[in-house]
């Protein structure tokens, strides 16, 4: 597909922008500044609550099935250093690429996780277990019994609300 846009409808669609930060892709929802501008992070509290969820979901879920962060990675296909941020960085953005593999190696909608990652935040209801499910899901060496009921809840709420949220098809 090629788009024919005129150097005035491109002028006119900037000034329309005024001071705002313009981008596309991954890196326009990302809540930090560029590196290159040198400024202090914007996380706020709800992205940070979800990105500190999906690190201890990660963990939890892989001790669940046994996998070392080792095993994850070669079943995600993904790269070590990537898995061992998620589970224990919460201001560390994964790649989309690595949410998909990791969704699909634990069996759940990549949506779910993807909002858990930071695409977008949660809210409502969501939010709410969010907050609960970080806040009851300290990792420890082995899965408690509360651990492993917490998992299993905050999964069968993800899963809720992805097919819930989902477009028609």
């Amino acid at each position: 597909m090629k788009l024919n846009l005129s150097d005035e409808w491109c002028l006119a669609a900037a000034d329309r922008e005024g001071d705002q930060e313009v981008g596309a892709g991954f890196v326009a929802f990302d809540p930090l500044v560029s590196k290159s501008i040198k400024a202090e992070p914007l996380i706020d509290r709800t992205t940070e609550t979800a990105h500190l969820a999906f690190g201890r979901l990660v963990n939890l879920l892989r001790r669940r099935q046994s996998y070392t962060i080792e095993r994850l990675a070669q079943r995600a296909r993904v790269d070590i250093d990537e898995l061992l941020l998620i589970e224990k960085d919460h201001e560390f953005r994964p790649e989309p690429r690595t949410v998909h593999q990791l969704a699909e190696v634990f069996h759940l909608q990549p949506r779910a996780l993807f909002l858990l990652a930071g695409s977008s935040i949660p809210r409502g209801d969501l939010l709410q277990e969010v907050v609960k499910f970080a806040a009851s899901s300290e990792p420890v060496a082995k899965l408690s019994s509360e651990e492993a009921t917490a998992v299993e809840h905050f999964v069968a709420v993800l899963t809720e609300w992805a097919e819930k949220d989902s477009p028609a098809k």
